[in-house]
């Protein structure tokens, strides 16, 4: 009688076990870009959050309210308020004079201010209106 094989031999398993990590390896190695473009939107909504924050004190405190933006820099300041965007990213773009000011009328410099990381850049816009997208 023959006995039939019932296990796997160890150049078997050892051929899955390098299959199995060469496949984690490509997988994790993809989540990073995710992992950095999901970081790059976490600052834009940071922002974002600064710049409405800045329209409603304007609306408030029936007064100018800028929010200051510097190249480069990882942070935002509404008034003398200082908001720090997510670690590695920073502002790579904005008004030419730094600041975006919203008025208590409901109006607003056009801006466009320009948030970078490794996972790419997003583009903040505010308009006229004090819309901000």
């Amino acid at each position: 009688m023959l006995r039939g094989n019932s296990g796997f031999t160890l150049i078997e398993t050892l051929g899955a076990m390098v299959f199995s990590a060469l496949a984690a390896g490509l997988l994790l190695g993809g989540l990073g870009a995710v992992r950095d473009r999901a970081l790059l939107l976490h600052g834009r909504g940071v922002a974002v959050g600064a710049m409405v924050e800045a329209r409603r004190l304007a609306y408030t405190s029936a007064a100018a309210v800028n929010v200051t933006v510097s190249s480069g820099a990882p942070t935002l300041s509404v008034g003398s308020r200082s908001i720090a965007l997510p670690a590695g990213v920073s502002v790579v773009d904005g008004p030419a004079d730094g600041v975006v000011t919203f008025r208590a009328s409901g109006f607003a410099d056009n801006a466009t201010v320009r948030l970078g990381s490794r996972g790419g850049q997003v583009d903040i816009v505010v308009n006229q209106r004090g819309l901000i997208r």
